[in-house]
């Protein structure tokens, strides 16, 4: 990107898994000295944060077991594999039960809208999982959602100085919670969108281009 525009300011701005990539070209830019004037994030994925402690625990196992490189991505496709078909299996065991024997969280300081948000991922993930229980690995590296959550489990970046604007849908509102705990200091600027993580760009895909238009906007008229 410097190699077109060598100088700030920048406006930068990301989709998803691209709002990832926005952010931390944001944050390198800063620490170069560059100007970056808006940094749009899109329904983006949030930091490894959340994912902070079991990164941890499989980052020791590695370092016991000197695995190289490739084994590493290997071992944890496999313990994603493992984890969510036991999660189907356990569902499929409470599905056979009747509704009131189910226990409820009394006390939990997860809000229930993000519960709710991340029962729905597992239950996506899982259902999109080989059939087998120990597949080969060439079976498991076909599963790209597992390998970008290997990378995505390993970016813990710096806190980002300065103003952040996101995108948020009104029907996936727990997305936010997994960035709170890196931009507790930020001055933030939230935008709600009509739909989801995939219809907010498609079928509302003309109202989250306002909400665009209107923040590089407020830009150009401060510049």
């Amino acid at each position: 990107m410097r190699s077109v525009q060598p100088e700030g300011p920048y406006l930068l701005g990301g989709w998803c898994n691209g709002g990832l990539i926005a952010y931390e070209m944001a944050r390198q830019l800063r620490a170069q000295g560059q100007t970056v004037d808006l940094l749009v994030l899109m329904d983006a994925d949030a930091p490894a944060f959340r994912f902070k402690q079991e990164r941890r625990l499989i980052d020791r196992c590695i370092s016991l077991l000197r695995l190289n490189p490739e084994k590493q991505v290997d071992w944890f496709l496999l313990y994603r594999h493992l984890r969510l078909s036991l999660y189907d299996w356990r569902q499929k065991q409470r599905a056979q039960k009747e509704p009131d024997t189910h226990k409820q969280h009394e006390e939990s300081e997860v809000p229930e809208s993000l519960l709710e948000a991340e029962t729905e991922a597992l239950e996506r993930e899982a259902s999109q999982q080989p059939e087998a229980l120990l597949p080969g690995k060439e079976v498991l590296r076909q599963d790209w959602l597992s390998v970008y959550e290997w990378a995505v489990a390993g970016y813990l970046p710096s806190p980002y100085p300065g103003k952040v604007t996101f995108f948020w849908t009104e029907e996936e509102p727990a997305r936010k919670y997994g960035w709170r705990p890196g931009i507790k200091s930020n001055e933030v600027d939230i935008h709600i969108i009509p739909g989801n993580h995939i219809s907010s760009r498609t079928r509302y895909l003309s109202i989250l281009a306002e909400h665009l238009r209107t923040c590089v906007q407020n830009v150009q008229n401060r510049s």
